[in-house]
């Protein structure tokens, strides 16, 4: 999850994603193979659209290799 803003975004085992720039649990939405996302900022202030299990994957269980997933 490299380039997205640190300490901005929390992720619970659930996988509710809490902003810190909107001080909210995110609203994510369902891409067309049934996958739940939510745009989160990059360093260089543009959005990236991530899939929430391969976040809290990465958060809960990280992988060294996380690019070839």
């Amino acid at each position: 999850m490299e380039n997205i803003l640190n300490n901005t975004y929390y992720v619970n085992e659930k996988g509710q994603i809490y902003s810190t720039l909107t001080n909210k649990i995110m609203a994510g939405s369902y891409d067309k193979n049934g996958y739940i996302r939510v745009g989160l900022k990059t360093n260089d202030n543009k959005s990236r659209s991530v899939k929430v299990h391969r976040i809290v994957l990465y958060t809960f269980n990280p992988v060294e290799n996380y690019q070839e997933l």
